[in-house]
């Protein structure tokens, strides 16, 4: 079993119990202060990474929205930051991290794709490829690549590229298609102070 595979049945396994615990306070305690609890469960821990991820969530966005070149700064001054402050990843898990544990890879992920969509392909792969250093098993990367190697009409290294990215997890099917959708709703939930997110791009964003 692949790690995107454990990590997709792992966060099944953390939303059913949070479920269970939130049904079990709204009937065991009543009125208000159930809904408060419930609620704190619920909310408390994807706000808590938002105030600490701020400038991650509003590349997301601009990315999402067709603004790469001005998610850019977004993504690099939030790379200082992880780089500076290595204690914030472990807010990771507040969240999904189904592809990767490691924000620093997903920011340098993120990098990769905006220099994709303005057409610096080779800073692009550099910063896919310093992603895939630090986590060789990231199947995100390796799909990013293939675009890469596609956009450069080199088809055999495209399709060895796509078929590492299918066999570490990552397949674009219906599953990676709600995390991705998932994903940008967070972002336009916590990037707040960025343009508005519309569509989506070919070259994955996702965590």
């Amino acid at each position: 079993m692949t790690r995107t595979a454990r990590l997709k049945l792992g966060y099944v396994a953390v939303f059913l119990t949070v479920a269970a615990v939130v049904v079990t306070l709204l009937v065991w305690v009543s009125g208000p202060l159930g809904f408060f609890l419930a609620a704190l469960l619920t909310i408390l821990p994807g706000r808590l990474q938002g105030v600490f991820y701020r400038d991650f969530f509003r590349g997301r966005r601009l990315l999402a929205a067709g603004h790469p070149e001005e998610a850019i700064p977004d993504f690099e001054r939030f790379l200082e930051t992880i780089r500076a402050r290595p204690a914030l990843k472990k807010l990771v898990w507040l969240q999904w991290a189904v592809y990767s544990p490691d924000m620093e890879v997903m920011t340098l992920n993120n990098l990769g794709a905006s220099h994709y969509h303005i057409g610096e392909m080779d800073v692009a792969e550099g910063y896919l490829r310093d992603a895939l250093r630090l986590d060789p098993v990231y199947p995100v990367a390796y799909y990013n690549l293939a675009l890469i190697a596609a956009a450069r009409d080199d088809d055999a290294e495209a399709e060895r590229l796509l078929g590492e990215a299918h066999r570490l997890g990552y397949t674009r099917g219906s599953v990676d298609q709600v995390l991705e959708r998932a994903g940008n709703a967070l972002a336009r939930l916590e990037g707040r102070g960025s343009a508005p997110a519309s569509g989506s791009t070919d070259v994955q964003s996702n965590s």
